[in-house]
């Protein structure tokens, strides 16, 4: 890219659902407001007011106004090209709750790419990485695992690091949440509190810590312990299990995954620092014979009542489709998810892990955890509501 450079960007917004952070891709091109601007300083903000209703374009952004930012532009000094400053590595490491996994409907998405006509398309697919936070409507999965062999896998490392791919800046990126009990809140019990009288919630059992079954605290009940494997077979009881036709997907269901006295969540897993050791609160048969991967539902994590499901899939050549019609081999009963929403495709030549997307209505979207370097290609965002398309072209060009 050359010094003289416009960033043009074109921003349309929905009136509806501004609650689930939703934009609906089937709406009315009347009903789009398009607004265009061009760039020319090395750094520039893009706020909306009056919830995204007016976007505008500032050289400086001041905290006292009534606007939220939804991007920052940067022209890098070493190669002299734009990056978009990503919003949420400000709060990289967040809890696994159900306040922090709403607020992510705020972030940057990416849009995948879809045959619908009233999509912008992209002209590369996206490839899943483990710790993935994908978004089919209004409902959140995480790629907690992909296990793939590396005898069938050659493709190592990134792609290309002179072009922005948003798969290989997630996979640079890693998680976003956090493992660790904290000492405050989640944590293994000190020698020193073990007295003779104390028991186990559960088995009322008075066994000290071993690292096998340690004494542990993982929810709001004070001064109360659970030993871990106790409180493992307690959880395996109320666990139900499902598996699709092709008996490649395998889906667990706990509809109570947090305590019964204090209703606080649990962790699906959890590290202990002091011990070095994750631990696992539910037993996954894994197909181990198999390259896999695991998808785990996020908005049902609630304060009361938490609801868990996780996905186990075969990666097979068979494709997967995910999806509200019970033919699905996934299935999510949210009027949000399309019947046939999307689809994971698995090519065992490149070791890769494809989505797609299938929704005509609110898309399949991948949650960005880095800083975008631009290059003169369209890039589709959604924030929020907002779906934007942000493009580089020449200044002595029109903007598309």
């Amino acid at each position: 890219m050359t010094d003289k450079q416009a960033l043009n960007l074109i921003i349309r917004t929905k009136g509806n659902h501004r609650s689930r952070g939703l934009f609906d891709y089937n709406i009315d091109d009347k009903r789009i407001k398009i607004v265009k601007e061009i760039i020319n300083n090395d750094n520039a903000f893009i706020v909306s007011q009056s919830n995204n209703k007016v976007i505008n374009c500032l050289s400086e952004f001041n905290p006292k106004n009534e606007n939220q930012i939804l991007f920052q532009l940067r022209k890098s000094f070493k190669t002299n090209c734009y990056e978009i400053i990503n919003p949420i590595i400000k709060c990289n490491q967040i809890q696994k709750n159900s306040e922090y996994i709403k607020d992510l409907n705020n972030r940057f998405w990416y849009v995948i790419r879809s045959n619908n006509q009233n999509h912008e398309e992209n002209d590369e697919d996206y490839v899943l990485n483990q710790n993935d936070i994908i978004k089919l409507g209004d409902k959140k999965y995480e790629v907690t695992k992909i296990r793939i062999n590396k005898a069938d896998n050659y493709y190592e490392g990134l792609r290309d690091s002179n072009n922005y791919n948003i798969s290989d800046i997630n996979k640079k990126a890693g998680p976003i949440f956090k493992s660790d009990i904290k000492k405050d809140k989640f944590k293994i019990l000190d020698n020193d509190c073990e007295k003779e009288d104390e028991q186990c919630l559960i088995c009322l059992g008075t066994s000290p810590t071993s690292i096998d079954n340690p004494r542990i605290n993982i929810c709001q009940c004070k001064n109360k312990f659970v030993h871990y494997l106790c409180l493992k077979r307690y959880i395996q009881t109320k666990i139900k299990i499902r598996e699709n036709r092709k008996q490649t997907v395998t889906t667990y269901c706990c509809n109570k995954f947090n305590c019964d006295i204090c209703l606080t969540p649990y962790p699906t897993r959890f590290k202990i620092s002091q011990l070095n050791r994750e631990y696992d609160l539910i037993d996954l048969n894994l197909p181990e014979e198999f390259n896999y991967m695991i998808l785990e539902s996020l908005d049902y994590i609630k304060e009361k009542d938490n609801i868990k499901r996780i996905h186990v899939v075969q990666l097979v050549e068979d494709e997967i489709y995910i999806g509200r019609n019970g033919e699905n081999d996934i299935i999510d009963d949210d009027l949000t998810v399309s019947r046939f929403h999307a689809v994971l495709k698995y090519n065992q030549a490149e070791g890769e892990v494809i989505l797609e997307n299938k929704s005509e209505t609110y898309g399949t979207l991948v949650l960005i955890k880095g800083n975008i370097k631009m290059k003169d290609k369209n890039l589709n965002l959604q924030i929020g509501n907002s779906f934007i398309t942000v493009n580089l072209t020449p200044k002595e060009k029109e903007p598309i």
